[in-house]
């Protein structure tokens, strides 16, 4: 049947009543989060790129309070970035305890100004992509969004952590 996705010996049939993980649905915004989002969409309209980006400027000088990084310094192999940091505080923590194992470069995002809670990662690299599958795998996570290319202007951003076609 086209309808189904083979993967391995099982298959995912898209249109079946039983999804194969527990999905989070989204929740939809409310009244006074519609007039926000409205608010910022006519805002960007008005100012354009340069006004986000000097509006970005603005608020990149801004003193945060000091935070704690030490599983990130502990695992620099597993960082793409040096001075992109995983906070301690919300940082998820896989849940097999193994030496370096618990271990993933993402943080939880909860609250206000998001309408739902979600985790931000970074884009795997080879070495983390079985990492990434567990994270997603243990928070159930209902849905990925990619916000980078593979590549972008000739560098790699990202490993392929999915594969390219179907089969």
């Amino acid at each position: 049947n086209e309808n189904n996705l083979r993967s391995g010996t099982n298959t995912f049939k898209p249109n079946s009543q039983r999804p194969l993980l527990k999905t989070n649905e989204p929740e939809f915004p409310n009244e006074k989060q519609l007039e926000k989002f409205t608010e910022f969409v006519e805002l960007v309209k008005a100012t354009g790129v340069q006004g986000l980006i000097d509006e970005f400027a603005a608020i990149k000088g801004y003193n945060i309070e000091p935070f704690v990084t030490n599983a990130h310094n502990a695992h620099q192999p597993k960082n793409r970035y040096k001075d992109i940091y995983c906070l301690d505080e919300s940082r998820v923590v896989l849940s097999q305890r193994e030496y370096m194992r618990d271990y993933i470069h993402a943080n939880f995002v909860k609250g206000p100004p998001f309408i739902n809670d979600f985790i931000c990662t970074q884009g795997p690299l080879m070495e983390t992509i079985v990492d990434f599958w567990r994270m997603a795998w243990q928070e159930n996570a209902g849905y990925i969004v990619m916000l980078c290319e593979l590549v972008e202007l000739g560098k790699k951003k990202c490993e392929r952590y999915i594969p390219s076609g179907i089969g």
